[in-house]
């Protein structure tokens, strides 16, 4: 929602809300196949995916913004989803979400 909604606002305007459909929409065209390609890395759900796909694209938008990681580091948005993929490893979790999302 954080960066989602500003997203829609400032990049694809109101009136342009379907271009923000169709920007999903890619993605998930993009994720469902993986299923068939590439078994190995093929998710359950791909919200994350997704999500990291929007972070992504609103870090291109803004790479000179500031934001915070976990309220210690702070770093510029171009940067913030690999830092948010290293994160995610350096935390157990599964980066390969992220990855497809910022591949997406």
């Amino acid at each position: 929602v954080n960066y989602a909604v500003p997203l829609v606002k400032v990049h694809f305007g109101e009136q342009r809300t379907g271009d923000f459909m169709t920007f999903l929409l890619f993605g998930v065209l993009t994720l469902t196949p993986l299923h068939y390609v590439a078994p190995s890395i093929a998710q359950p759900f791909y919200g994350d995916s997704l999500i990291f796909m929007c972070l992504y694209l609103w870090s291109r938008e803004n790479p000179q913004a500031r934001v915070s990681i976990m309220g210690f580091v702070r770093t510029p948005a171009f940067y913030f989803p690999w830092a948010m993929l290293a994160l995610t490893a350096l935390m157990g979790g599964d980066p390969v979400p992220d990855f497809l999302g910022i591949v997406a």
